[in-house]
């Protein structure tokens, strides 16, 4: 369950942090359901709500909880609001999802080998649901022997750096930091090439090498990735 983050001076028993608790669970409670409908018949502080859950990422699992088992008690209005977002964050994540597997064909059509995390498929192996997580980005762990390679071949499929790298620099750029960062355009968004998870500044350079002893495979839109 991820950590909700609140005003220190809020107490996470007022009763919308408890509701936002309760559908951050795996599974939520069944007896807590009516504990919950009274809360919301108390006039919560919707604003309170949708806000906390947009920071914590939570606002598709609110969705997705209160339209199954407490729509009749929500304002129709906060239910409308709540449909919206979820189904902007759908589209989106939908969207990345496709653009993820075709930079996985562009790079292996190249002869680079990719692995993803986070994003799409982190959804997928926590929710079996790509529309239950919140993300903006996509990420992709590859050998640094292959970055250069791997830049090269996605400026020609129409990413831009996200920050330029002086040629003089790239050398020492490679050797000690962690990631390089493409953006796409239109629609925009981000990709990260990491050819490890942290930079040898935080003492654990864990490289492509030593996580890809530990890859599994996750379905994605009916496609099978490594992850």
């Amino acid at each position: 369950m991820p950590a909700l983050a609140t005003d220190s001076a809020v107490s996470l028993e007022r009763p919308e942090a408890r509701l936002l608790l309760h559908c951050a669970r795996p599974s939520p409670v069944p007896e807590t359901r009516e504990a919950l409908r009274a809360d919301l018949q108390s006039n919560p502080d919707w604003d309170w709500i949708l806000e906390t859950a947009r920071s914590n990422s939570l606002l598709p699992m609110l969705y997705g909880y209160v339209r199954e088992h407490l729509a009749d008690v929500l304002p129709p209005n906060r239910l409308t609001d709540l449909a919206s977002r979820y189904e902007t964050n759908a589209r989106r994540n939908l969207f990345l999802a496709a653009e993820l597997l075709r930079v996985l064909k562009v790079l292996e059509d190249a002869g680079v080998s990719a692995v993803p995390f986070k994003g799409p498929v982190l959804a997928a192996r926590a929710y079996g649901d790509l529309t239950l997580r919140q993300f903006l980005d996509l990420d992709l762990l590859l050998p640094a022997t292959d970055m250069r390679a791997a830049i090269a071949v996605l400026l020609d499929h129409g990413f831009e750096p996200f920050i330029d790298v002086p040629a003089h620099a790239e050398n020492l750029f490679f050797q000690f930091e962690c990631e390089y960062v493409l953006v796409r355009p239109k629609p925009r968004y981000l990709l990260e090439l990491h050819w490890g998870l942290t930079t040898k500044r935080l003492g654990l350079p864990l490289s492509f090498e030593e996580l890809s002893e530990h890859l599994d495979t996750v379905t994605l839109c009916g496609r099978p990735v490594p992850a």
